[in-house]
């Protein structure tokens, strides 16, 4: 005879232990997605001219030595203190190797942990679907995938920011010292890795108000909170003394900048937000009814946390932006995991699986369409330009390369291949005209290489300097690659012949 309590007894404790397999495999299979997307043509494409500076700050090829960390230090202060959070782990990791695909692996790491970490704060703030969801949309995000695979520290300052989100929800829900150590010790590190960070701060003192007084755990949160400005005031007092015009390429802000940061945030272009409009409405109303079932409470914190997170920044930036603009969609980039965690909120509030499985469908059809146009999408290829310069160098030749064309990219790639030839790289550090530049040049070089952006040619600075190329020397070559364009200059032959020795 067959015991059917005893066998009922042993199949029920299955379920949950089949579940959590489940899970962790689908959890699993997300993060093996996004680790193949962001190492897909990693090493593809040239350094562009921000991933060149990064390499430049860290190595300093002015320097005619290899910078202390003291020095490091002070020339970051001094040039770009912005990331040097990031720029202090690049400067070690480049010691292991310095191509491209290497280079830019230190922010494809981040990007795949932030996978599991979306999936964290979606299964803590509102359910255990709502963070499968998010974790798959951010997977195949491509904002998300883009900065992974740039060497720059947007990447690196989204995950230090979910996790700053994630302790902090820790921290409320359980007391523990250990998660408001990590929640002050992740917000100050995302601080010092990008500056703009500091916005999403508001968004988490604003959330506060949905708990009450004696849930909030007020004397935590406030030393927390006094922790990070004290450990932060450096940053604070270079975004207060160091306005140096790094940001004044940002135009006057408008309705479409804005729509242009949403577009960024969803990994789609404006035509297509239309998916997103609803999800958000759904969340929103969502919220409400949570926020008069529970009031104010820890079930309706969670929620206003997550909501504060995408829109309070964006506030703050834009109340700025009315003085100084500084609205620009890669600044708000920390606020892509608010974005598909209120997207796969209300995709999950549909209760009809049918439209659900739909309009999940649609949301990933969009995303992978514009994966696929990112992977197509050329860069300023720097690599090529300077390949093209190198291969066609001769002795006492030099690389000229104007205001309007930063040469790091050139200092870069030079350092890798250079060995023997010694191209020397003239940036006219003193800024004179274009005449007494190229006097400068043509004095103890044969033969220029100028390089410079194809888009600017005609801006007036760089129509001066082509205009006095083309004036005072010979042009003997030329080479188009993608927005930049490669000419090879030497004197006027007559100036040549007279300047002979014996002659």
């Amino acid at each position: 005879m067959i015991d059917v309590t005893a066998t009922t007894q042993t199949r029920e404790p299955e379920r949950p232990r089949i579940r959590n397999y489940f899970v962790i495999a689908a959890v699993g299979a997300l993060i093996v997605l996004g680790t193949i997307l962001r190492f897909s043509h990693l090493g593809a494409t040239s350094l562009w001219a921000d991933e060149a500076a990064s390499m430049a700050i860290v190595t300093n090829p002015d320097a005619d030595h290899h910078l202390s960390w003291p020095e490091f230090l002070r020339s970051t202060w001094s040039r770009e203190f912005n990331m040097v959070f990031y720029y202090s782990l690049l400067r070690g990791w480049i010691q292991l190797g310095n191509n491209e695909a290497f280079i830019r692996s230190l922010s494809v790491i981040p990007g795949i942990f932030n996978i599991f970490i979306i999936y964290l704060l979606g299964a803590r703030l509102l359910s255990q679907k709502v963070g499968m969801v998010a974790a798959f949309l951010l997977a195949i995000h491509v904002s998300h995938i883009a900065y992974s695979q740039e060497a720059r520290s947007y990447s690196l300052v989204t995950l230090l920011c979910s996790l700053s989100f994630l302790f902090l929800w820790y921290g409320v829900n359980t007391g523990h010292r250990r998660y408001w150590v990590l929640y002050t010790a992740c917000t100050v590190l995302a601080i010092y890795t990008h500056l703009f960070a500091v916005f999403f701060l508001p968004a988490q003192w604003f959330s506060i108000v949905f708990l009450k007084p004696k849930e909030s755990r007020w004397k935590s949160f406030l030393v927390s909170a006094t922790a990070v400005l004290l450990l932060a005031a450096p940053a604070l007092f270079f975004i207060l003394t160091h306005d140096g015009g790094q940001i004044g390429w940002v135009e006057r802000t408008n309705l479409r900048d804005v729509a242009n940061v949403a577009a960024f945030l969803a990994g789609v272009r404006t035509r297509n937000l239309w998916p997103y409009i609803p999800l958000l409405f759904l969340a929103v109303r969502e919220f409400i009814r949570i926020l008069r079932e529970s009031g104010r409470s820890i079930a309706s914190w969670s929620p206003a946390l997550l909501l504060s997170w995408l829109w309070v920044p964006l506030f703050v930036v834009l109340i700025i932006s009315i003085r100084k603009p500084i609205l620009y969609p890669r600044f708000l980039i920390f606020c892509i995991p608010a974005c598909v965690l209120v997207a796969a909120w209300g995709l999950c509030s549909i209760l009809n699986r049918s439209v659900f499985l739909i309009y999940l469908s649609v949301l990933v059809f969009f995303s992978l369409v514009y994966v696929k146009r990112y992977y197509q999408t050329p860069k300023e290829d720097w690599r090529a330009a300077a390949a093209y310069v190198f291969s066609h160098a001769r002795p006492g030749d030099v690389v000229a390369l104007p205001p309007t064309s930063p040469p790091w990219a050139f200092h870069y790639y030079l350092a890798r291949w250079d060995h023997n030839l010694k191209i020397p790289i003239d940036s006219n550090p003193d800024n004179a005209p274009a005449s007494q530049w190229i006097n400068t040049l043509a004095r103890g070089h044969q033969r220029i290489w100028l390089v410079q952006y194809s888009q600017v040619l005609t801006a007036p600075g760089a129509a001066a300097i082509n205009d006095a190329f083309h004036r005072e020397l010979d042009r003997e070559d030329e080479y188009q690659v993608f927005e930049l364009q490669v000419e090879l200059y030497q004197r006027h032959a007559a100036v040549a012949q007279s300047a002979r020795p014996g002659l």
